[in-house]
């Protein structure tokens, strides 16, 4: 490939001007670059892993930041953005944990992904007016960040946006927003209060989005996990939507007016029960995690429990419901109405209607750690006569740590590893079928497994639980 040298700068040339594009720099272990040539229009992983690189002379010519420009620079704390800039490409400052700010001309357009990942120095950003879409993980990683301005340019939040930046407590939400990705707010432990969405948001959850296309049948995943995990304690929209609505504080998408799956439950929403609408029929990867003080959980008469689809989500062990729940949480019952036309449900576990199929255990019973006592989990439907067959997909296993915060009104009673997990299960004599997956989530436990003499399908093996 062509270039030209000048002063350590490597340039590719175009077909009217030698130094278009800068690739490089002859010598990788400068501290400081301030000769590029006043033609350069474009950075093209110019500086790519220049880790003791501190500062950087930028000429107005420049225009684009291309993909990697600065990624890797550990090192970099200042570097000057040209008032002309339009495009800010593909991990452009990737992992430049030393930048502390970027003030971004009106003239930028595009922010692509990972433009700013994990830049953990970073305290403020402004958003220029002319962006329309803040893209996949661009701000991810960006732990220090605690105030950003979002224009009301812009209208699609996509996949992991704002990824574990725990330090924002508060984000307004343009009116123009129409979609908020798969983990845009995954981690946002410090968002206070309440979270507002806009009017016109069309589509919450998922990877991609159609504009005037929204995808009115996803269910997302981590959209809001772990958001304002002390602090969040409701969430709004701004005016009337026609996709989702929010009641008590609980968002909801919805469908000829009425909520039908649950997109998020706030994390410190304070009430020990939470009954869900029975025109719920599903609910979000997550949604119901990390609320601390909820206890029972009160299933809709039509929520329907089935494994989570392949592909699209983290939590491929689970379940629609155990997916909800997932396992950092204080829920130790899921009680299903006697008007529930599929499901019954004792001792917290939710079984089928005739008492064979195993669809939930909670992972704990509500007790202290520092309780000496012992406690086991068996599996009864409660039904005279009905053994249990089947422990379907995702009803028990995974992990027994519930990791916990302190509440922000500072009482004791969920600070972390506080609930003692069940340290015994019992698979019945009756079990005849367990999947792979399942099995490996009840071995993942920290428990002791015993199988009840006479079972024929499945044996205990060096602790473990194994076919026979």
């Amino acid at each position: 490939l062509e270039f030209n040298v000048l002063e350590n700068g490597e340039y590719i040339p175009s077909s009217d001007n030698p130094y278009f594009l800068l690739r490089g720099v002859t010598d990788k272990t400068i501290s400081e670059f301030n000769t590029m040539h006043e033609n350069t229009k474009m950075l093209y992983a110019s500086f790519q892993n220049y880790t003791q690189l501190m500062t950087v002379k930028i000429p107005e010519s420049v225009k684009f930041f291309a993909n990697t420009s600065f990624y890797g620079c550990t090192s970099l704390k200042d570097v000057n953005i040209p008032s002309n800039l339009i495009s800010v490409g593909y991990a452009s400052f990737y992992n430049c944990k030393s930048l502390t700010n970027i003030i971004l001309p009106d003239s930028v357009e595009f922010i692509e992904d990972y433009a700013f990942g994990n830049c953990t120095s970073f305290t403020t950003m402004n958003i220029p007016s002319k962006v329309k879409n803040i893209s996949k993980s661009v701000f991810s990683g960006c732990s220090s960040l605690s105030s950003i301005t979002i224009p009301d340019s812009v209208e699609t939040i996509g996949y992991a946006a704002f990824n574990d930046c725990k330090s924002l407590t508060k984000i307004t939400l343009p009116s123009s927003l129409e979609f908020i990705g798969d983990y845009a707010f995954n981690h946002c432990t410090r968002i206070q209060n309440s979270l507002i969405l806009p009017s016109g948001i069309k589509q919450i959850g998922g990877r991609t989005y159609e504009l005037e296309n929204p995808d009115t049948s996803v269910i997302g995943s981590h959209v809001f996990y772990n958001c304002g995990t002390n602090s969040l304690k409701a969430f709004e929209i701004s005016g009337e939507n026609q996709y989702y609505t929010t009641i008590d504080g609980v968002l909801y998408r919805k469908e000829n007016g009425v909520p039908t799956v649950l997109v998020a439950y706030p994390a410190d929403k304070r009430d020990a029960t939470y009954i869900m609408p029975d025109t719920v029929v599903n609910a979000y990867e997550l949604s119901l995690s990390r609320p601390f003080y909820l206890r029972e959980i009160v299933l809709s008469d039509n929520f329907i429990i089935k494994e989570m689809e392949g592909g699209k989500f983290a939590n491929t062990w689970a379940n629609n419901l155990s997916g909800m729940i997932y396992y950092y949480t204080g829920v130790t019952t899921v009680t299903c109405k006697d008007t529930n036309p599929n499901y019954i449900s004792n001792n917290g576990q939710v079984y089928s209607k005739d008492g064979t199929i195993l669809y939930y255990a909670p992972l704990y019973d509500g007790t202290l750690k520092s309780s000496a006592n012992e406690y086991t989990l068996t599996l009864d439907s409660g039904i005279e006569g009905a053994s249990v067959t089947t422990i379907f997909h995702g009803a028990v296993g995974a992990d027994t740590n519930l990791k916990s915060n302190t509440p922000s009104d500072g009482t004791n009673l969920n600070e972390k590893n506080q609930f003692k997990g069940y340290s015994k299960i019992i698979i019945p004599a009756s079990v005849t079928t367990i999947d792979d997956t399942t099995i490996t989530a009840i071995n993942k436990v920290s428990w002791t497994i015993e199988v009840e003499s006479g079972n024929t399908a499945f044996q205990v093996v060096d602790g473990k639980l194994a076919r026979i």
